[in-house]
C-alpha cells in the first residue's frame, strides 16, 4: 500500500506540472482472464529548442490489478538530425531497487541514398546490458536487412539476422531470411530486446496484396 500511495502522490504532483504537451496511457493485459496486468504511463514533454524535445515519462507497473508496484522514472532528449533522421538519449531509476540505466539509440541515420543506419543500446548500470545495429538497403523492387545483436544475460550473448524482400508484381511480395540465435521480436523491431536461446531458423514468405 505505501508503494501505491508513493506512486500516485508522484505521478499526479508531476502530471499537473506545466509542460508542452502531457499524455496519460493506461494498458491492462491478460491470458486466461482470471489474472491481469497493467501499466500507467505518464509522458510530459518540453520543446528545448526547434529540433530537440525533453520528455518526462513516468511508468507505473500493476498499479491496479497487483502488487507490488513498480515505479520508472525516465529521462529523455529527442533530436531530429536531418530528413527522417533521429536520436535520443535518456536515462532511468527503478524507484524502488534503485536500479538505474542509461540507454540511446539512432535511428533512419542516411549512409547514402539508399542505405539507412540503425542502432539502439540499453545499460542497466552494474547488472547488465543490451545492444542492436542494422543496415537497411532500399532500392526499386528490394529491401536487405542485415542486423547484429548482443545480449549481456541472454540466452545466447549475440545474434545476427539477414532478410531480403522483393516485389514479385505490384501485389505480390517475397521474403527469405535466416536467423542465427533466436531474438525475442522481429528484425528491424526493437520492442522486446533479448535473446532467447541458440536456435537458428531460415524462413520464406509471400505477402499477398488484393
Amino acid at each position: 500500500m505505501k508503494r501505491l500511495i508513493i506512486a500516485l502522490v508522484i505521478f499526479f504532483v508531476l502530471a499537473s506540472v506545466g509542460f508542452t504537451e502531457n499524455t496519460i496511457t493506461v494498458e491492462v493485459e491478460t491470458n486466461d482472464f482470471s489474472a491481469y496486468t497493467d501499466t500507467t504511463e505518464l509522458y510530459l514533454e518540453y520543446e528545448v529548442s526547434e529540433d530537440t524535445i525533453a520528455g518526462f515519462i513516468v511508468t507505473v507497473d500493476d498499479l491496479i490489478f497487483d502488487d507490488p508496484v513498480v515505479l520508472t522514472i525516465e529521462g529523455v532528449l529527442d533530436f531530429t538530425l536531418e530528413e527522417e533522421s533521429t536520436a535520443q538519449l535518456g536515462a532511468g531509476i527503478e524507484v524502488f531497487t534503485n536500479e538505474i540505466y542509461v540507454k540511446g539509440n539512432v535511428l533512419n541515420y542516411k549512409i547514402s541514398d539508399d542505405v539507412d543506419f540503425n542502432a539502439k543500446a540499453k545499460y542497466n548500470i552494474g547488472t547488465d546490458y543490451y545492444a542492436v545495429a542494422n543496415l537497411v538497403y532500399t532500392g526499386d523492387e528490394t529491401e536487405f536487412i542485415i542486423e547484429g545483436r548482443t545480449d549481456s544475460d541472454g540466452g545466447e550473448f549475440y545474434s545476427a539476422e539477414a532478410q531480403l524482400t522483393f516485389a514479385l508484381s505490384d501485389d505480390v511480395d517475397f521474403t527469405l531470411g535466416y536467423e542465427m540465435n533466436d531474438w525475442d521480436d522481429d528484425i528491424n523491431d526493437w520492442d522486446e530486446m533479448a535473446i532467447i536461446d541458440g536456435t537458428d531458423t531460415a524462413y520464406g514468405k509471400i505477402v499477398i496484396k488484393f
